[in-house]
């Protein structure tokens, strides 16, 4: 079977960086609303579907291959601050769906109520649950929504008992939302610009600020707690200890292997969060490093001291 690729035409941009000409002359398919890439992306389509309908087994590979995926299946259940959660795959749906119970016996059971189905964020199901936290009292559940494909999530945040979004201000990316240890605020990713989350944007990655967002406030009122040394490939990760009394700040360059650990006393009251001054565990970028844990305390020459592990790989 022989086909023809659709024509791609050629621009004539040329960008002129540190004194030499670089042609550019798909340019214009950066632009994702267009007509003329709507066309092409169509064009393409047409040219694929047009060779795939014709292989001989391509029904039987379709059939083989649903039988193995489409299967009704539960995810390991992960513990959050008094709830058992759990995602399951159904095979009439698109997207998994979240359960949580007091108890593991519930979930073992095939219990449990929903606590968000990313089915019901659009009609094609192509909208899907990013990540997922529950503060420490149990009380309200902060998770990421992306639509088409999108690395930009908003964050909604929902009272668990009433199922009400008390806040869907935040827009960020590659987050966690992390709450403090009073669940009254949690910890971001702040960018200074904000893309679209449909899943077509093209621009780049702008400056990620760490930034504490109190919930239901004005997103003017964060406050910023680590600020970019000006380098976008610098992309920041937050998470508090499980004493709720430290906020570990990890620094990653881009997607090398190596990354920076800072930890900041942390202290939370009726007064809100206060922090005081990060000790910078590791402070280049030299190794893979894994937070694992605080060791108790102990005793060092009659002052108290603390033993934390750091794993290195």
């Amino acid at each position: 079977m022989t086909f023809q690729y659709p024509p791609t035409a050629r621009g004539d941009v040329v960008d002129v960086l540190h004194g030499k000409r670089i042609s550019d002359p798909y340019r214009w398919l950066e632009e994702p609303d267009s007509d003329e890439t709507r066309a092409w992306v169509q064009a393409q389509v047409d040219c694929a579907e047009g060779y795939l309908a014709g292989l001989p087994d391509r029904e039987w590979f379709r059939r083989t291959a649903r039988g193995y995926v489409l299967q009704d299946f539960a995810a390991e259940p992960q513990y959050l601050h008094g709830y058992y959660v759990q995602a399951r795959v159904f095979t009439d749906k698109p997207q998994p769906v979240m359960y949580f119970a007091r108890t593991l016996s519930e979930l073992e059971a095939g219990e449990g109520s929903v606590l968000v189905d990313p089915n019901a964020f659009s009609d094609d199901g192509t909208s899907a649950l990013g990540a997922l936290k529950i503060s420490r009292d149990g009380r309200l559940l902060a998770y990421g929504r992306s639509d088409a494909g999108s690395d930009w999530n908003r964050i909604y945040v929902v009272d668990i008992a009433s199922g009400e979004v008390v806040d869907e201000s935040i827009v960020t990316k590659f987050c966690a939302p992390e709450f403090t240890p009073d669940g009254k605020a949690f910890f971001y990713t702040s960018y200074e610009e904000t893309g679209r989350t449909d899943g077509v944007d093209t621009s780049s990655l702008p400056l990620g600020h760490v930034a504490l967002h109190t919930v239901g406030a004005d997103v003017e009122t964060d406050r910023r707690i680590w600020t970019n040394p000006g380098d976008p490939m610098v992309l920041p990760g937050v998470q508090v200890s499980v004493e709720g009394d430290r906020l570990i700040l990890q620094q990653y360059y881009g997607t090398e292997r190596f990354n920076k650990v800072w930890v900041y006393p942390l202290t939370s009251g009726g007064d809100g969060v206060s922090f005081g001054d990060p000790v910078r565990f590791v402070d280049e970028f030299v190794d893979d490093i894994e937070c694992l844990g605080r060791d108790g305390r102990r005793r060092r020459g009659g002052g108290v001291s603390d033993r934390r592990r750091l794993c290195r790989r």
